[in-house]
């Protein structure tokens, strides 16, 4: 998994209805404050998520299977962000008073998680964090963009200081070697310090933000998840579009669940640390995007990204850590192409595609679609295959590998044979109309 959020709940904060403080010109100290609030919001997370399933494995023998329970509880928690940012954020307290309390929560489950000698106790406590922590994305990328006068230009350099912490959180531990000494269990302390540090900074890092008045009031459940844009996908492209997201998203949850697993399996020294790679790639690819966009039609962005995606597990299918250990680079160096010019390009399709009114439930839509639907698709197949392809001391890796690339091949062929960028005008009245 990487550090990732959709641009759902910054769409909803300015959505026609919701009264949101007046945003403050961005100066150095509020730039410098609301930069090291997505650093530690990422490093919290990448703290522990990149090296859970190799724990798992390690202290308590768990299954493929077990292990994807806990990447699948991501989407579960997805699911509630979309719910649950909206209710408490709006009706019961601040956004920023939300956003400690949720921090609050995850710091303790990230202590219960490291002195647990439990099984079925941990993965339980993982799903809990992720309820926990996942609705803090989307709430932390509200929060901040309620406080900029011009957020298109001002969020990317903001938000790429939470990559940042992401490959800090890697860095860390893998310069630690919890790894190899098999002191993973170190990593849940440090994600639960990470968010107390959060709770408490967020006094001096952010300023208040009162409650969106009458926005949960107004907001259907239905509306939360993206429901209202179901009218959307009577377009062909749309429903195109959709479908491919949520498809590419099943290979995806292999990256995310597995990969540190199989560094670690195929004796990669320090793991975590050169899983960072891919994040490193992830923040030169999202500064370069608004440049590829700005020359390349939608359409080739994202098949580029779909074959990146078939080129990065054959790479891994083949790679090792002798002369092929080039493989294993490339394979996580092509991050960036293969996150960035899908998903990213994907929520901006979604911005220029969806007539104003429904701007906000159309990213709500590709944000259960996504990380909600595809996420839990991919974590609940990943997890039976790689009990299946166990071996003596490992996994059939080749073989593993080979399974998502076959998805993410299928994916590339189904969206570039029946994808055409819509020329139909995003406030299309067919589009707008509500069924009464």
């Amino acid at each position: 998994m990487t550090s990732k959020e959709t641009s759902h709940s910054h769409v909803a904060a300015r959505t026609p209805g919701h009264d949101s403080p007046q945003p403050a010109r961005l100066n150095a100290g509020l730039q410098i404050r609301l930069s090291a609030l997505w650093f530690l919001q990422q490093f919290a997370i990448g703290a522990w998520i990149v090296t859970a399933g190799t724990y798992m494995v390690t202290k308590f023998a768990a299954s493929g299977t077990e292990v994807s329970v806990v990447y699948l509880s991501l989407s579960i928690g997805a699911i509630v962000a979309s719910i649950l940012v909206g209710y408490l954020a709006d009706r019961v307290f601040t956004p920023r008073a939300t956003y400690i309390v949720l921090h609050v929560g995850s710091a303790a489950a990230m202590f219960f998680a490291n002195s647990t000698a439990s099984l079925p106790l941990f993965i339980g406590i993982c799903v809990a964090y992720m309820i926990l922590y996942m609705p803090t994305q989307p709430l932390a990328t509200s929060i901040v963009f309620s406080l900029l006068d011009n957020p298109e230009k001002q969020y990317p350099v903001i938000r790429v200081w939470g990559t940042v912490g992401w490959i800090a959180g890697g860095l860390l531990i893998g310069g630690l070697g919890w790894e190899q000494q098999h002191m993973l269990e170190w990593t849940f302390i440090l994600a639960g310090a990470a968010s107390l540090l959060i709770a408490g900074g967020s006094f001096v890092l952010l300023p208040r933000t009162p409650r969106q008045a009458g926005g949960a009031e107004k907001q259907s459940i239905g509306a939360a998840l993206g429901l209202d844009a179901l009218k959307l996908l009577k377009n062909k492209s749309f429903l195109v579009f959709f479908i491919a997201s949520v498809l590419v998203s099943i290979p995806a949850s292999f990256f995310n669940g597995f990969t540190n697993l199989w560094l670690n399996d195929i004796g990669v020294q320090g793991a975590a640390g050169v899983q960072t790679l891919a994040q490193a790639s992830e923040v030169v690819f999202f500064l370069l995007m608004p440049f590829i966009l700005g020359r390349f039609r939608i359409k080739t962005v994202m098949m580029v990204a779909m074959i990146g995606w078939v080129i990065r597990f054959v790479l891994f299918s083949y790679a090792d850590t002798g002369s092929s250990y080039w493989m294993i680079v490339l394979g996580l160096v092509i991050h960036g192409v293969c996150f960035d010019f899908f998903f990213v390009t994907g929520q901006i399709y979604t911005d220029r595609h969806a007539p104003t009114s429904l701007r906000a439930s159309a990213q709500g839509l590709i944000f259960t679609g996504t990380y909600g639907v595809g996420f839990l698709i991919g974590s609940a197949l990943a997890g039976p295959i790689i009990d299946i392809l166990r071996v003596s001391g490992g996994h059939n890796w080749a073989l593993i590998w080979l399974i998502p690339c076959a998805i993410a091949a299928v994916t590339a062929i189904y969206f570039g044979i029946t994808f055409r960028e819509s020329k139909e005008a995003a406030d299309d009245p067919a589009l707008t109309t509500t069924t009464k």
